[in-house]
This record gives C-alpha cells, sequence and structure tokens, in this order.
C-alpha cells in the first residue's frame, strides 16, 4: 500500500492524485495560469529531481536551495511557520489535495478573515 492509500483516499482517488500531480501534470495545469520564467516555489515531500521538469520553463525554487538560510532552524514546527509565511505571502498558491484548508489560514491569520 501507498501511503496515499493508508490515508482517508480510496484507491481510485490515489490513481487519479499519482496521474495529475506528475511533473507533465503539473506543467500544463501550471501553464494555464504562469508565463513561461515565472519563479515557481514548490514544497513537496518528493524529493527535488522529481521536479526538474518544470524547470525547461519555470524558475523554480524549492526549500533545498534555502538550506543555509534554513539551516539554524532545528525545530519542525519553526520550518513549517517559515513555509506557511511563504505560501501565505505568494502572490497566488496552487495546491494539490487542498491542504491549506479556511481552517488553517483562520489559525494561522485570524486578522486576514
Amino acid at each position: 500500500s501507498t501511503s496515499c492509500e493508508l490515508s482517508q483516499f480510496s484507491k481510485a482517488d490515489c490513481r487519479r492524485m499519482e496521474r495529475i500531480t506528475r511533473p507533465h501534470a503539473l506543467a500544463a495545469a501550471l501553464s494555464k495560469w504562469y508565463a513561461n520564467g515565472s519563479h515557481v516555489y514548490v514544497s513537496s515531500t518528493e524529493p527535488p529531481t522529481f521536479f526538474e521538469p518544470l524547470r525547461a520553463a519555470y524558475r523554480l525554487h524549492l526549500p533545498e536551495d534555502f538550506a543555509a538560510e534554513l539551516a539554524p532552524i532545528t525545530n519542525n514546527y519553526a520550518l513549517y511557520a517559515v513555509e506557511t509565511l511563504v505560501l501565505f505571502g505568494a502572490s497566488s498558491v496552487v495546491q494539490t489535495f487542498g491542504y491549506a484548508a479556511s481552517w488553517f489560514a483562520d489559525a494561522c491569520f485570524p486578522a486576514a478573515s
């Protein structure tokens, strides 16, 4: 079983999510909203090499690109907070699986609602 199948999703949902989150599918979706050469920050559990095909069209940024700046942060909650600030500071956000639910935004940024 994959981690997807061990979660709340059905096997059919897992197959669909696997298909639509492959690099070529991500590139096709991103091309609908972002021009070639746009800066794209990717936060994922996939290894950086997984996203290499996106570099052909976008200026790709990954957490690993900021390793020196993030190295002093040893607390995982603090690292998560930094990624959250990047997410909410972006001019636009594209998500898979809807992880940034409204409750999350309300909890992290109550003044924004």
